[in-house]
């Protein structure tokens, strides 16, 4: 590893670093576009920690999600949906990375989904592509952390001292 990403992967420098991205993420009004972006950055960064760090990754990972801005309101600047869809989907896979799933729990999970499947298809004009598109994300979601065995859950671990110490910045 070079000297630079040493430098830059000591813990205070990139704390520093994640405190400012989280409160510049938080100027929705006075930095117009910009803000919409450190999502990217903190996605970028959470990239270099996939092998060597889990936890941070995680954590990082969580801080991209809630650093994006999914409805401006007309008011501010979203984050490009394709940007959202590509953190959401690799926080999915973060959690399914060597999980173990538990098939009682996934044959429920099918059962109680059978209902809502059977409407979907039957009323098809009432399909909307942007609400199917943010409702495959969260049944991926719910599958997941309703099929997951305990074990693999427990594997998903934060630092919820960076998590605690970033969100504060980006509400100071």
């Amino acid at each position: 590893m070079s000297y630079t990403l040493k430098k830059l992967n000591s813990t205070p420098i990139i704390n520093i670093i994640l405190y400012s991205l989280a409160f510049l993420a938080s100027q929705r009004f006075s930095l117009g576009p910009i803000h919409s972006i450190i999502c990217v950055v903190t996605y970028l960064i959470s990239l270099c920690y996939f092998n060597n760090k889990r936890e941070k990754f995680n954590t990082l990972l969580i801080l991209s999600i809630f650093f994006s801005v999914g409805n401006g309101g007309s008011i501010y600047t979203e984050t490009p949906s394709f940007i959202r869809y590509i953190i959401y989907l690799t926080a999915i896979c973060a959690i399914f990375y060597k999980a173990r799933f538990s098939i009682q729990r996934i044959t429920l999970f099918s059962i109680f989904l059978t209902i809502p499947t059977l409407l979907m298809v039957a009323h098809k004009d009432l399909l909307i592509l942007e609400v199917l598109k943010r409702d495959i994300i969260i049944l991926i979601a719910a599958f997941g952390s309703l099929t997951l065995h305990q074990k693999s859950l427990r594997k998903f671990r934060l630092n919820f001292t960076l998590l605690h110490n970033c969100i504060l910045a980006f509400m100071a």
